[in-house]
């Protein structure tokens, strides 16, 4: 018997309750730029996005905000009346949040008038006429009342003392939270009511009684009809003081699916995001290591996550800033390729630098030294490295490095030992310019070895120093990143793996 293709999924995510759940969970220790600016939800909602992305790969999604009540104040002018306001630093990140949204090539959806719980109960029922299973991403109890077999719940949980973890809800499931299902999620909530949008319910029926007077008599019109029947009398003469709050406080909590808005699949299929605008937009709220990793020229591996490219780099990605892509570094091992290195260096107008260390900022050890002499010619030469506690096999797999056949890195003699006289001397000729990325670094570390590091021409952390000091990172990859939009090997590029 053929086996049916699985369903497509709709992936709608509750806009405002996602930004929310961001800002507080860092509420803490936020994180914000140089220059003060509260960046936590936008940070937050872009980690997110890309989880989402990258471990469920939806056929279409959509960030779904609030517009307006649905006219449940002219219900009830009371409705979420007690609500604190939005702090005023997540109020001026909602932009950001946006603009988050938007890199992603996700559609953020929004009917004045309206919140984004209908509009997303309106999509969802909709979807499910088209065979489409809809995912609802919130943590709001209210989604409970439309699951069934063709719309579940992904509940991101949270971090923190109180912490909950990240979990798929469906009717198999459903229950256990408000322990009735989701049929009667409306009549639960019409009895406990809702303290954060004020929603009154029946003032002395909580989340115990509740439940047992649905098992017994089932939807609240049913339990309101036999309230006589019931013997215990404080939650009789609750139901009969409170039956018109009970009533009205079902109607505020049952989502509406005759939202004015028609299913576009065409504008919610997912899309690759937008990795330029990603990038300068992660650059400016100096979000490093996502600028880095969305960068338009980062390295993809293949296996198609967001967090790797599906778009190559264009040859003109940087206006003005023209940057060769056949540049090549190659790794020096062994003494008979220093002939070469030495007369390039010699020739060259200027030799760019870079020193890798290990150990404190006064005491560090050189495991490396990156030299260039134009754009088109560098070279790493190693004289420290030790292989990695695990390496990887030629398919990519994690081993341990005791597994492998080698397990001693290949490396050059000390830089302080003869074989390095003539390249101590171009290091330390005044007339012979350097370029550095951070001069001090590379003073401490050459010193090290012996060598009085002269002639430094130019020092590109100080130079974004001075142009913006109010930025919190001056180093290399990060104006490469910011200036170039381009992304610096890393050493692992440069090593390969396995290498420390």
């Amino acid at each position: 018997m053929p086996h049916s293709s699985p369903p497509k999924t709709l992936y709608l995510l509750d806009g405002h309750a996602l930004v929310y759940r961001a800002f507080f969970a860092m509420i803490s220790r936020p994180l914000t730029t140089s220059k003060g600016e509260n960046t936590s939800a936008p940070f937050g909602l872009a980690r997110f996005l890309i989880r989402i992305l990258d471990d469920f790969r939806p056929d279409y999604i959509g960030v779904v905000f609030d517009a307006g009540d649905s006219y449940r104040t002219e219900v009830y002018p009371a409705y979420k009346a007690t609500r604190e306001k939005m702090p005023e630093e997540l109020a001026l990140s909602l932009q950001h949040c946006r603009d988050v949204v938007e890199g992603f090539r996700v559609p953020a959806i929004e009917v004045e008038g309206w919140e984004a719980d209908d509009v997303i109960g309106t999509l969802a029922m909709q979807a499910a006429r088209e065979g489409i299973l809809t995912v609802i991403v919130s943590g709001d109890k209210d989604f409970y009342q439309l699951i069934d077999s063709r719309t579940h719940l992904l509940n991101p949980g949270r971090g923190g003392a109180s912490g909950i973890e990240q979990a798929f809800v469906t009717p198999a499931n459903a229950h256990e939270r408000l322990g009735v299902a989701p049929k009667f999620v409306t009549d639960y909530l019409a009895l406990i009511g809702d303290s954060s949008d004020n929603i009154p319910g029946v003032r002395g029926i909580g989340p115990k009684t509740a439940p047992g007077l649905i098992e017994r008599f089932g939807h609240l019109e049913s339990i309101l009809e036999h309230m006589q029947d019931i013997e215990a009398k404080r939650v009789r003469s609750a139901l009969e003081q409170y039956a018109d709050d009970a009533s009205m406080s079902k109607r505020l909590v049952t989502i509406r699916t005759d939202v004015p808005l028609k299913l576009d699949l065409d504008r919610l299929r997912r899309e690759p995001p937008d990795r330029e605008r990603l990038s300068a937009l992660f650059v400016d709220l100096e979000f490093h290591t996502l600028a880095r990793d969305f960068a338009p020229d980062a390295k993809a591996d293949g296996d198609g996550s967001i967090a790797d490219p599906e778009q190559q780099p264009s040859a003109d990605a940087s206006p003005g800033n023209e940057v060769s892509d056949s540049a090549s570094c190659e790794v020096v091992v062994g003494t008979d390729q220093l002939p070469g290195i030495i007369a390039a260096v010699k020739r060259a107008s200027a030799v760019g630098i870079r020193c890798v260390t290990s150990g404190a900022p006064l005491r560090t050890h050189l495991v490396g030294l990156g030299l260039a002499v134009d754009d088109q010619k560098s070279w790493y030469l190693s004289f420290a490295h030790v292989r990695s506690s695990t390496a990887v096999d030629e398919d990519g797999n994690p081993v341990l490095a005791l597994d492998t056949m080698d397990s001693t890195a290949d490396n050059l003699p000390p830089l302080a030992s003869d074989e390095f006289a003539e390249l101590r001397s171009l290091l330390e000729d005044p007339d012979l310019p350097k370029w550095s990325s951070d001069s001090k670094h590379d003073l401490h570390a050459l010193a090290g070895s012996g060598v009085r590091l002269a002639g430094i021409g130019f020092d590109s952390s100080l130079a974004s120093y001075c142009l913006d000091p109010g930025k919190r990172s001056h180093d290399l990859e990060f104006v490469v990143l910011d200036r170039l939009g381009r992304t610096v090997p890393t050493r692992a590029d440069v090593c390969g793996t396995g290498r420390s």
